[in-house]
């Protein structure tokens, strides 16, 4: 299993950041294999090949996510995917933690 981390800082309130999350969700390619479900401020996801969490906390967001092994060749454009909506929500850029 591939293990990743993403960060980024925001300045927008939870409930801003929610609500452009979901929205920047929802037009990904993966929406509709994709299940959702907020807990506190924090997003469990879950997909064929892909489960993970994105968690909100005073001025930024961390995402983190495994890629089974069937998902491996897709993991740029995974990777990638999580990058743009992670951006989309924030505002902000989004770095990749080692």
């Amino acid at each position: 299993m591939l293990q990743v981390r993403l960060h980024a800082l925001t300045q927008k309130s939870f409930e801003q950041f929610k609500t452009d999350l979901d929205r920047a969700v929802e037009a990904s390619f993966a929406a509709a294999l994709m299940t959702r479900k907020w807990s506190d401020r924090t997003l469990h996801t879950a997909a064929p090949t892909t489960s993970g969490v994105i968690r909100y906390e005073a001025g930024g967001v961390y995402a983190e996510f495994q890629i089974s092994w069937p998902g491996i060749p897709m993991k740029d454009v995974i990777i990638q995917e999580s990058r743009r909506i992670l951006a989309t929500a924030t505002g902000s850029l989004v770095t990749r933690s080692p």
